[in-house]
């Protein structure tokens, strides 16, 4: 999603892990339920491109990975809209 009239949203700088906790709700003939909840970290981009490794953070991503049912991986908008662009700069 996107704000034609905002800005780019100030990138998760590796010192913080934004979480977010959410439940999906069905709605049946038998009224709502819950069939899955999701925990959503936030973690920099540098932690998987330039791991610290050995360090705590390192192992709590790792940790996180490991004892999740499923992952979902989401992109950097802004640099991906840079290379589309072709714009070089904004890559580095």
């Amino acid at each position: 999603m996107a704000s034609p009239t905002e800005g780019w949203l100030s990138p998760t700088d590796g010192s913080t892990n934004p979480t977010w906790e959410f439940g999906c709700r069905v709605s049946g003939p038998y009224g709502q339920f819950e069939p899955m909840r999701v925990r959503y970290v936030d973690y920099s981009g540098e932690r998987l491109t330039k791991p610290q490794l050995g360090s705590a953070e390192q192992e709590e991503l790792e940790y996180t990975f490991r004892n999740a049912d499923a992952l979902l991986g989401l992109l950097d908008g802004r640099k991906v809209l840079a290379m589309m662009r072709g714009d070089r700069q904004e890559l580095d």
